[in-house]
């Protein structure tokens, strides 16, 4: 018996000795005979002793040894002469030699092996990995460190580790010996975790004021007192708001002053600190260095010549290539990693529900459409407010596929991301100004910071993204067309009426920069740039982003020739209107110059999506997700859309009273 269960354990039934064949079993199908049935009924049953073999429509079956076995007919010898069979299942493989044998029983041993044991063959392997990693790391720190790629080396293994130690951290929290205290602070339904919360809200609200106030006289008051007016433009954005707000006896204070805090405070650290300010100049380098690998690749598609048409075969395979690389970074995890983390920071200071705080934390790496879908399977239980503050964070935001869309024009990058990172906690102080809590948030906590990781493969992630970068790249492409030539025709509209009244150089440019010279005034700027910039400010919000800031770009780009022209010539240059002409070179700039400055502020200005045209898209992409709240997006997005232009013109604001350079 023994030897039997051997043999057919180890897969015997090669041998073409140890098969009997018992019965053919035609069955019957409409009009076929028992003499001549159809080839692909035959049911041909196969007899080894102990295993019955069936083989049915080509797909071998092995039953259940419990069941009876089949019955031989008498009138079937026990070794049949083949050649008498008329039909044979073409389907039926010859017998195996000896060594394909083996090979089969080696194959499956190996299969079964990892099948059993993959978790532990996995963790060796990673953990061999990681081994021959941190030896790498350790030898090129002692090799060289100093130099700029030493420093990228520390700065990628730092985050490396940093997301293995948030993926596993779940574990680390289930250890008895884990910081109970740090748990209980993050519990949000932890009465000792609701005490401890209070008494470090209330010792920041001391520090955060006290600090403000410190570095407020110390390095506003004493150097540019002028920038107070920034100051005052925060207040009466406040101001404004509460008047409008749709209760404001509901307004939660603590979130709103939080939120503006980070807001200072991240200002502070990044544009007031050596180290902050090297940090975001050293990542902004970073990132303006990877994204220009792309150029190879538009060169090998478009030619040599393909910045000729640069917007097009330059920047835009630019965003597809960004778009892929976030693409694949989510489905790796580390996005979520960031995503989370950042979340819990601002519903912690903030007070906001942990979905709003991962929704803004998103909005750093994904556009308007594209966070809402992090959220998706919440969407139907968000409140009114929380759906209002999702809105205003894709409004307030520009997500890092268009960073060097929008600086590769001449906008600083620095600033874009600062910018960008500023907003995220403007945003929610904005959306509970406008819209407060007008009930509890029903998502819990444990819920909201689990983000789905990438589904499919590495490569299938990489290719999915490339469609969507693709996807938006022809949506800014068709937009730019659109919307510069809808401009035009306004301005040549409006430049005909005034002129048949004797009105000479009156556009449409120029009637919204006068209706918002009020807003970049109380935002600081200077008097012989207010007007400017009230122009590049109305053009982002009645056409789109990306027009503003190739405006922009030009606006600073003349700049910086304007001093290389006065540095090399130290000739006269004269404004036409509101171009410079260079008298020696013989050149026009055409728009004109503004201080450094107003260019630094105006890239906070107009740093979001919060536009006419971005309307529609928040509705597409919101009612797609979640049809039912259809209406509840309707009536609230041009509320949403002015909460994220608040958003911007305090970040500007606040960048524009620390600016004492």
């Amino acid at each position: 018996m023994s030897s039997q269960k051997d043999s057919k354990d180890s897969g015997d039934h090669c041998n073409p000795d140890s098969i009997q064949l018992v019965s053919f079993t035609p069955v019957q199908n409409g009009t076929h005979s028992d003499a001549n049935p159809p080839l692909d009924h035959l049911n041909p049953v196969f007899k080894d002793g102990h295993t019955e073999i069936n083989m049915e429509d080509g797909h071998i079956q092995v039953p259940d040894s419990t069941a009876e076995n089949t019955q031989q007919p008498d009138d079937i010898p026990s070794k049949p002469d083949i050649d008498n069979i008329d039909i044979i299942n073409p389907t039926l493989q010859p017998p195996q030699p000896p060594t394909l044998c083996f090979l089969y029983r080696f194959n499956r041993l190996i299969r079964r092996f990892f099948s059993l044991r993959w978790g532990t063959v996995k963790t060796v392997i990673l953990v061999v990995l990681l081994i021959g990693y941190l030896a790498f790391f350790c030898y090129c720190m002692y090799y060289n460190f100093g130099d700029e790629p030493s420093v990228r080396l520390l700065v990628g293994t730092i985050i490396g580790v940093l997301v293995i130690v948030w993926k596993s951290g779940k574990k680390f929290w289930r250890c008895p010996c884990s910081l109970t205290v740090a748990r209980d602070i993050f519990d949000e339904e932890s009465p000792r975790g609701t005490k401890l919360r209070k008494i470090i809200r209330w010792s920041l609200y001391v520090l955060s004021v006290g600090g403000a106030v410190v570095i407020l006289v110390i390095d506003v008051a004493m150097k540019r007192p002028e920038n107070f007016i920034c100051l005052a433009g925060v207040a009466i954005l406040i101001i404004l708001c509460f008047f409008i707000s749709t209760e404001p006896e509901k307004i939660n204070w603590h979130s709103v002053f939080w939120g503006m805090s980070l807001q200072f405070w991240f200002a502070v650290l990044i544009r007031k600190t050596e180290f902050g300010s090297a940090a975001f100049e050293w990542l902004a380098n970073r990132f303006v260095e990877f994204l220009k690998y792309t150029d190879k690749g538009s060169e090998a598609v478009f030619g040599a010549t393909y910045l000729d048409h640069r917007f097009v075969f330059a920047l835009m395979p630019t965003l597809i290539f960004f778009n892929a690389v976030i693409s694949m970074l989510y489905y790796l995890g580390a996005v979520q990693v960031f995503i989370a983390t950042f979340g819990k920071f601002l519903s912690f200071c903030i007070g906001t529900s942990p979905i709003e705080s991962v929704n803004a934390a998103a909005n750093l790496f994904l556009t308007l459409s594209e966070a809402p879908i992090l959220i998706k399977p919440f969407m139907q239980d968000l409140t009114q407010s929380e759906l209002f503050a999702v809105m205003t964070g894709g409004f307030a935001s520009i997500a890092g596929s268009l960073l060097w869309a929008f600086s590769a024009y001449g906008a600083p990058i620095n600033h874009i991301l600062t910018a960008s990172v500023m907003s995220a906690p403007a945003a929610l102080a904005f959306a509970k100004l406008l819209y407060p809590d007008e009930k509890k948030p029903t998502i819990k906590a444990e819920d909201a910071y689990k983000v789905d990781a990438g589904q499919g493969s590495l490569l299938g992630s990489l290719s999915a993204g490339a469609k969507v970068g693709l996807t938006m790249a022809g949506y800014v492409v068709i937009n730019l067309l659109i919307y510069v030539a809808l401009l035009e025709f306004l301005d040549q509209t409006l430049l005909w009426f005034t002129e048949r009244a004797g009105v000479e150089g009156f556009t449409f440019s120029k009637l919204i920069a006068y209706i918002f010279y009020p807003v970049t005034f109380m935002m600081g700027f200077p008097a012989q740039d207010c007007f400017k910039a009230a122009g590049l400010l109305g053009i982002k919000i009645l056409t789109t982003t990306t027009i503003t800031f190739i405006n922009l770009g030009t606006i600073i780009t003349n700049g910086e020739k304007l001093q290389e022209y006065m540095a090399t010539y130290n000739d006269t240059w004269t404004y036409v209107g509101d171009d410079i002409f260079l008298t020696a070179t013989n050149i026009t700039l055409v728009g004109g110059v503004m201080t450094e400055r107003s260019g630094v502020l105006a890239t906070y200005m107009v740093c979001g999506l919060s536009n006419l045209g971005a309307i529609g898209i928040a509705i597409g992409a919101f009612t797609s997700i979640a049809p039912s709240r259809g209406m509840d997006v309707i009536r609230q997005v041009p509320f949403a859309l002015l909460a994220g232009n608040f958003a911007s013109f305090s970040t500007a604001c606040v960048a524009g009273l620390l600016y004492t350079d």
